[in-house]
């Protein structure tokens, strides 16, 4: 008997063998009796987005403590979250409604994000 991975066809995720669920994105399987192979019984679409940004810091300015090693972290973070703050905006519900009471506009942005290590 030869055992073999299983691998989610919906996502490439690793299919639990005790809970018979991908752990990525929660397509559940069973086991057809004849064939023994996983057949779908659900399936949950998950449209999930990653974004990976990336910087880069020249090296002449990481020679010789050219710049405190603090200031190249801040630069680099501060550069990645522009990076990320343009890419996010695809990703956004954006809602308006006027407050008669205070009389002004109100923009509502709001981003569903997982947690990195979060699996369905």
């Amino acid at each position: 008997m030869t055992i073999k991975a299983m691998t989610c066809v919906n996502c490439a995720g690793t299919i639990n063998r005790a809970t018979m669920t991908c752990e990525y994105c929660g397509t559940k399987y069973q086991f057809d009796d004849h064939a023994m192979r996983p057949l779908i019984i659900e399936h949950q679409t998950s449209p999930v987005r990653v974004l990976k940004m990336e910087t880069s810091i020249p090296e002449e300015l990481l020679r010789n403590d050219c710049i405190a090693r603090e200031s190249v972290a801040d630069y680099a973070m501060e550069n990645i979250r522009d990076q990320l703050a343009k890419a996010l905006e695809d990703c956004m519900e954006i809602e308006m409604h006027y407050d008669i009471r205070q009389m002004r506009q109100i923009i509502t942005a709001r981003v569903r994000v997982l947690e990195p290590n979060y699996r369905f």
